[in-house]
């Protein structure tokens, strides 16, 4: 998965199996988790939380971009390298902080959060269409744990993320 039609799809399957996950569970289990992890409703806000941002950002000028985070000093990464980069950081204790994290999330958000995120991946699949192949390699834009990443690198990472988080959910919940 490299080229914008690839990331666009994949984003939209990813997107709407996270969706479909929480759209299907019962909604007594919205405020529980694993001992010493998010409960649901935290980790749906956290992508919605992730996702939203980066909307933003794809949307604002590109000039306004370069004048911000600069352009990229080397290629694209590939998924599977993203991946494990992240993974790696996970491993040695980074973790999500400040504002992609709430306390709480009740029950009631629920329907909300879930229609948030249908709509925010509509949203991102639908500005990354607007995208040229060499503007997704250009502009950076900074992740929190990985550094600057191309706006490449930053799609294939929530289409990573947002299965992280998914694939978590399914083994642990």
């Amino acid at each position: 998965m490299q080229t914008r039609e690839e990331i666009v799809a994949g984003l939209s399957e990813r997107i709407g199996e996270v969706v479909s996950w929480f759209t299907a569970r019962a909604d007594n289990t919205f405020g529980t988790g694993p001992e010493g992890r998010w409960t649901e409703g935290q980790t749906l806000d956290h992508l919605v939380r992730s996702v939203k941002p980066l909307n933003l950002a794809l949307r604002l000028p590109k000039v306004a971009l370069k004048m911000q985070f600069g352009t990229a000093k080397g290629p694209s990464e590939t998924l599977e390298k993203l991946t494990a980069r992240h993974e790696g950081l996970l491993a040695a204790g980074g973790k999500a902080s400040g504002q992609f994290v709430r306390a709480e999330v009740s029950v009631e958000e629920k329907p909300k959060l879930v229609e948030e995120l249908r709509s925010q991946g509509k949203k991102l699949t639908d500005v990354v269409q607007k995208w040229s192949e060499d503007d997704l390699d250009k502009y950076v834009l900074p992740h929190p744990l990985l550094g600057k990443l191309s706006v490449r690198d930053m799609l294939l990472f929530t289409y990573h993320h947002n299965g992280h988080h998914l694939d978590i959910l399914k083994r642990d919940y």
